[in-house]
């Protein structure tokens, strides 16, 4: 299993579609992804503390960050997007108490990692995650 991003992705299309010598491949074929996966994402507990979680972020330098459970089961994946809002003084309060109140929120449901279907404590539409 592996994370792939949006260009990879495409790049998997389009050469799946060109074929090998150039012929057109029929729609609804399977296409095997792992050649463009990211087999080894960087990947932190959903219950690390968010000071913690944001300067692994940021001293690494990453785009994305996937949250796991205690089964390390994928809860969620939090973006550049969803930490800028702690980078700036007057938005850091406010968005660190968002996340905490996801969070809360998540720990309060009947299945305590959250599910894959709803929103992550950063508000991207991934999962139940929470760093904080």
């Amino acid at each position: 299993v592996g994370l792939i991003l949006r260009d990879r992705l495409l790049q998997a299309l389009k050469e799946r579609q060109q074929g090998p010598e150039g012929e057109q491949h029929p729609r609804g074929q399977l296409i095997n992804l792992m050649p463009y996966a990211d087999k080894t994402p960087e990947v932190k507990h959903w219950n690390t503390p968010l000071v913690r979680t944001f300067r692994h972020f940021s001293a690494a330098g990453l785009r994305h960050l996937c949250l796991v459970d205690e089964a390390h089961v994928l809860v969620g994946i939090l973006t550049r997007s969803d930490l800028a809002p702690l980078c700036h003084p007057k938005t850091r309060s406010r968005a660190a108490y968002d996340m905490l109140l996801r969070k809360q929120d998540a720990l309060h449901r009947p299945e305590a990692g959250g599910d894959a279907d709803t929103e992550d404590e950063s508000g991207s539409s991934t999962s139940d995650a929470g760093a904080s």
